[in-house]
């Protein structure tokens, strides 16, 4: 099964179709291998025979053709009704090879977290003032930090970054200034990279019954062109879970965003979102061939009130929105943010209607064999990219503690986090 997706995360996607075949006709790891293989056909746009098989798993419901084509054949382009911004030439190239520095391939970030992981971590910094040409901190607003920031996560580099992403989400935020920046960096596979869809919210909040709290803008930046594109959906988690039932879920819509080097994706932070592998991830929709990796960076721009979690510099723990680097996370990339950013021109930066209009969002899955032996009962998929609820379930179904199964992102609760940083 790992030699198979690997292949697929190396683009060789004949070999591992021909692999995943090869497990399910064995009856070996046999409903995994029957889901991945329907991932990877609906990925090619061989949807019928996907279908076929995620219906024998006893899925009812999938994400559109279009959405698992990555918008191959979706001519038109537009904004996002207000939900979601796109920039481009916003960051410089000497910022983008500073965060090079920090995320690329080669960058001892990924070894020193032990990337990949299979739970969530992210950092979480007070966002500082500016400081002025001359060296002296300048007033920004109420809201910011005086201080050091190149102590904090991320250091001066992620506060440079967080400054710029404020000012550009200003027509999101109506100049409503975040406290905190959480971030975190993903680095996927080079074709067919997807992740979960799901909110971002303060988990530990979450468990602790305090709502669903989420940043009040959520936000990639691409280091590199191609890989499967975001999809941002029309869904909040602040929308009632009875409001509109299944004629709302019906007329659910999706943008899709393509990576493009330097590219900064800004939406609304309480919108659901992911990525859904694609095999059609070039810059253009076409197969794409990339060397390297679909590597992002998120920030998540908060208000006061986020619960943050303290590592202590001797343990490796990690979590999420951590107020701190442990020392056995440290290394050359924590030594490049903290030194002095470029300063970046406060421009006037427009932003550019280049989403792709995806909806509606879901479809049934074509009717097959349901139920018997193979029918997969328990078998969910933790990306919801296929669904056996109605889709009307999906906000549910994306803020329920996860299953305790392997890869799934559990929430635990400060109390839970605080006994493991002793151990």
């Amino acid at each position: 099964m790992e030699e198979a997706l690997a292949m697929r995360g190396e683009g060789k996607l004949e070999e591992a179709e021909k692999a995943l075949r090869a497990l399910v006709r064995k009856k070996r790891f046999e409903e995994p291998a029957k889901y991945e293989l329907s991932i990877l056909l609906h990925a090619q746009g061989k949807h019928k025979e996907a279908d076929k098989l995620a219906a024998e798993l006893g899925f009812k419901y999938r994400l559109n053709d279009a959405v698992f084509e990555g918008g191959r054949g979706v001519s038109k382009r537009e904004g996002a009704e207000g939900k979601a911004l796109i920039y481009d030439n916003a960051i410089s190239e000497e910022m983008l090879k500073r965060l090079e520095q920090v995320f690329g391939e080669k960058s001892d970030f990924w070894s020193k977290h032990e990337y990949p992981t299979d739970f969530f971590f992210s950092y979480n910094a007070p966002i500082m003032e500016a400081k002025s040409s001359s060296g002296k901190r300048r007033r920004v607003s109420s809201s910011r930090h005086a201080g050091n920031s190149s102590d904090k996560p991320g250091g001066a580099l992620l506060q440079q970054l967080a400054r710029t992403f404020t000012r550009l989400a200003v027509p999101l935020t109506g100049g409503e200034e975040p406290s905190s920046v959480e971030w975190w960096a993903h680095s996927r596979e080079r074709c067919c990279g997807g992740h979960q869809l799901h909110f971002d919210l303060d988990e530990i909040r979450v468990r602790e019954g305090e709502g669903y709290p989420h940043p009040i803008v959520s936000s990639v930046l691409y280091l590199h062109d191609g890989g499967s594109p975001t999809l941002i959906t029309d869904e909040s988690i602040d929308d009632g879970e009875e409001e509109g039932g299944e004629e709302k879920t019906s007329r659910m819509k999706g943008f899709l965003c393509r990576p493009k080097r330097g590219r900064v994706l800004l939406f609304d932070g309480s919108l659901l979102h992911g990525v859904c592998p694609t095999s059609f991830d070039g810059p253009d929709g076409t197969r794409g061939k990339k060397e390297t990796p679909r590597t992002t960076i998120m920030l998540g721009l908060w208000q006061q009130g986020v619960r943050t979690t303290r590592t202590g510099t001797r343990t490796s723990f990690m979590g999420p929105n951590m107020s701190e680097v442990s020392k056995t996370c440290r290394g050359r990339w924590s030594e490049h943010c903290s030194s002095d950013p470029p300063q970046e021109e406060e421009g006037k930066n427009e932003p550019v209607e280049d989403f792709i209009p995806v909806g509606p969002l879901w479809q049934e899955v074509e009717r097959g064999e349901r139920g018997g032996k193979g029918s997969g009962g328990d078998f969910e998929d933790l990306g919801k990219f296929l669904l056996k609820a109605h889709p009307k379930e999906v906000r549910r179904l994306c803020t329920g503690k996860p299953p305790d199964t392997s890869g799934a992102v559990t929430i635990i609760t400060r109390e839970e986090l605080e006994k493991l940083m002793k151990k």
